[in-house]
C-alpha cells in the first residue's frame, strides 16, 4: 500500500471545510490550520490542488458521475477525494498509476469501503477522459480547437467559452484558455507612506519575494511569493496586494491637480478598500490633494475599509459610507456626497471573469442569464443604473470612470454605449484613458497605451503570465 502524501490529505479537507464552510477557497488556504503542518512544497501542491478543484469543480463531477451507477450515493468526502484525484490525472498530467493510487489511498483514508469504488472510477477516468483533455489542450496550442475543446481543456463550462467567442478574438481566447488553470502571477503595490521610495525593492529583496519594479511607480511583480501573508507587511498595509491591471486602473482614476485645492472624488463600489488605498498613496506621490468618499452596499467592507485606510495613514482625508450605489443621485443623502464631484469612480459588481484565477468559485458559480442585458435582475440591468445614478454626481468638466473586472463586452462596451445613447449620457464624451491626467507622474503613460483599444478604453485580459482580464472607460462631462 502507498502512504498518501500529506499535501493531497490536507487538500482534501481543506475541501471540506471549504464546503462544509460554504467559504471561498482561498480564505480557507489562508487560515487553514492543516496547511501549516505541512512543508512549504507540500503546501504549494495542496494550494494547486485545492483551488484547481474549486475551478473545475463542474467539470469533475460530470466526469466522476458518469462512472458511478449511484451518483447521489457518494458521500460528500469520497467526492472531494475523487475531485482531487481527478484534477490530477486530468489538469497537472501526474503519471496515471501514481494519480490512482494515491486517490485510492485518500478515498479509503475518508471512508475506507470505497477503495474499490475509488478505484474503479479512477481507472475508467484515467482510461477514457484523460485522453479526451489532451487532444483538446493540444488542439488549443495549435490554434485550432472548437469551444467545447477550449471549455475541456480549460475546464470551464462551454457555454461561458461559447458567450466569450462572442467577444474576444480567437488568439486571446485560446491564451486565456491555456492560463486558466496556471498560478496567476503576483503584483504588490507598495504604499507611499509606508517608507522611502527607494527603499522599497530593497526590502522586498530582503524578505525574498525576489521583485520586479514595474514601470508604474509603486508597482512590483513577485515572483518569489510564498509567505507574503505572514511577512506582516500586508497586515500593516505597508504592502497592498493588487494586480497590474488593476493599479492601472487606479492611476486612470486620478483627477488632474487643483493648484487652489483639493479635488472631490467619490469611489462607488469601494468593497474592502484596495483600490482606494492605492488611488490615495498614489496622489501621495503626485502630491495631489483629493478629498475623497467610498460608498459601499456592505457594511462589513465599509468597516474593513476604513480600518484599512486608517492603518495605512490615508484616513484623514477619506471617508468610507453604507449606501447602495444605485441610489447616490438621490435628494436624501448624507452630507458628505452631495453636490458634485470633480471625479466619480464607478467599479461596478461584475461576472469577476477576468479573476478567474485569483476567484475559482466564479467558473462553475456563474449563470447565463446574470449576464444578459434584458434580464431586468442581471448583472448589464445593475450595472447600467448604476452608471446613472454616478453621472448626476459628476461636475462640469469633471471624468466619470467605469470599471469592472469582467471581460464580457455585455459588461463592458455595451453598457457604456447604452448610457451614452440615453439622457442621462448626454453631455459626456470618452476621453482616451491614456491621456488620464497623472499618468505622467507616475511613468504610466506608454504602460497605459499598450492595453488601450480603438475607442480610448483600458482593456487586459488574462493570459499566461500576464495581468488579469480588467476594462475601464474614462469620460469627460462636456455640458
Amino acid at each position: 500500500m502507498r502512504q498518501l502524501s500529506p499535501a493531497r490529505r490536507v487538500a482534501a479537507q481543506i475541501l471540506g471545510d471549504v464546503r462544509r464552510r460554504d467559504a471561498y477557497a482561498r480564505d480557507v488556504l489562508r487560515m487553514s490550520a492543516h496547511k501549516k503542518k505541512i512543508d512549504e512544497r507540500d503546501r504549494a501542491l495542496a494550494t494547486r490542488l485545492v483551488l484547481g478543484v474549486t475551478a473545475c469543480v463542474g467539470q469533475l463531477d460530470n466526469i466522476i458521475d458518469t462512472h458511478v451507477k449511484k451518483r447521489s450515493s457518494l458521500e460528500p468526502t469520497v467526492r472531494d477525494a475523487l475531485r482531487l484525484s481527478c484534477f490530477e490525472l486530468l489538469h497537472l498530467a501526474r503519471p496515471a498509476h501514481i494519480a490512482v493510487s494515491q486517490g485510492v489511498e485518500l478515498v479509503a483514508s475518508v471512508r475506507p469501503k470505497a477503495r474499490k469504488l475509488a478505484n474503479a472510477v479512477l481507472r475508467r477516468v484515467a482510461e477514457e477522459d484523460v485522453c479526451v483533455i489532451e487532444r483538446a489542450r493540444q488542439q488549443l496550442r495549435e490554434g485550432l480547437a472548437s469551444d467545447l475543446e477550449r471549455a475541456q481543456a480549460s475546464g470551464l463550462p462551454e457555454w461561458l467559452v461559447s458567450l466569450w467567442d462572442t467577444s474576444i478574438e480567437h488568439d486571446i481566447l485560446d491564451e486565456m484558455c491555456l492560463s486558466q488553470l496556471e498560478p496567476a502571477p503576483v503584483w504588490v503595490h507598495a504604499q507611499a507612506k509606508a517608507r522611502p521610495e527607494h527603499t522599497s525593492e530593497e526590502a522586498l529583496t530582503a524578505c525574498g519575494f525576489d521583485p520586479v519594479k514595474e514601470q508604474l511607480v509603486g508597482a512590483y511583480e513577485l515572483r518569489q511569493a510564498a509567505g507574503l501573508a505572514s511577512s506582516g507587511l500586508v497586515a500593516s498595509a505597508e504592502l497592498v496586494p493588487s494586480d497590474l491591471a488593476a493599479q492601472l486602473v487606479c492611476a486612470i482614476a486620478l483627477p488632474q491637480t487643483n493648484p487652489s485645492g483639493a479635488r472631490r472624488m467619490l469611489e462607488i463600489g469601494q468593497g474592502r478598500g484596495t483600490k482606494s488605498l492605492i488611488m490615495l498613496s498614489q496622489a501621495h506621490r503626485c502630491e495631489l490633494a483629493i478629498d475623497h468618499v467610498g460608498v459601499d452596499i456592505s457594511p462589513a467592507k465599509v468597516s474593513q475599509a476604513t480600518a484599512r485606510l486608517k492603518q495605512a495613514r490615508l484616513s484623514s482625508r477619506s471617508r468610507s459610507l453604507c449606501l447602495d450605489g444605485r441610489f447616490v443621485a438621490g435628494d436624501t443623502l448624507p452630507e458628505l456626497i452631495r453636490g458634485k464631484f470633480d471625479t466619480v469612480f464607478l467599479d461596478v459588481p461584475c461576472s469577476g471573469t477576468g479573476t478567474m484565477r485569483r476567484h475559482p468559485e466564479t467558473c462553475w458559480s456563474l449563470q447565463a442569464e446574470s449576464l444578459d442585458a434584458s434580464n431586468p435582475v442581471g448583472l448589464p440591468a445593475l450595472q447600467l443604473q448604476m452608471l446613472k445614478a454616478a453621472s448626476a454626481r459628476v461636475k462640469r468638466s469633471g471624468s466619470l470612470l467605469y470599471a469592472t473586472c469582467s471581460v464580457f463586452k455585455e459588461e463592458n462596451d455595451e453598457i457604456i454605449d447604452a448610457f451614452l445613447r440615453s439622457s442621462y449620457g448626454e453631455g459626456f464624451e470618452v476621453e482616451q484613458v491614456s491621456e488620464a491626467p497623472q499618468l505622467k507622474a507616475l511613468s504610466a503613460v506608454e504602460l497605459v497605451a499598450s492595453y488601450e483599444d480603438e475607442r480610448g478604453m483600458f482593456r487586459s485580459y488574462p493570459v499566461r503570465e500576464g495581468c488579469d482580464g480588467h476594462f475601464c472607460a474614462r469620460m469627460v462631462r462636456r455640458r
